[in-house]
């Protein structure tokens, strides 16, 4: 068994995507295409058009962009008097 494709995340606003050495991008994205899939197949939506739909928001969306670390900080920043 190998790994194509896999996504990590901690917090929601950073991603790791790994796969086992001599993966191709090619072999990556048909994972992806594996995954939307077998969605449909499971019931999870009814057409392809639905998750291109969901697909372009994701990659396109700024809102859904990867935050940097000082994005990501919402620590406290006030000092007390």
């Amino acid at each position: 068994m190998r790994t194509i494709l896999h996504v990590e995340t901690e917090d929601d606003k950073t991603y790791n995507v790994s796969c086992d050495e001599g993966t191709t991008v090619t072999e990556m994205v048909f994972a992806m295409a594996v995954a939307a899939r077998a969605l449909q197949r499971d019931g999870y939506y009814d057409s392809p058009i639905a998750i291109e739909a969901l697909f372009h928001k994701y990659l396109t969306g700024d809102e859904f962009s990867e935050q940097t670390e000082e994005e990501a900080d919402v620590s406290d920043t006030t000092t007390a008097e």
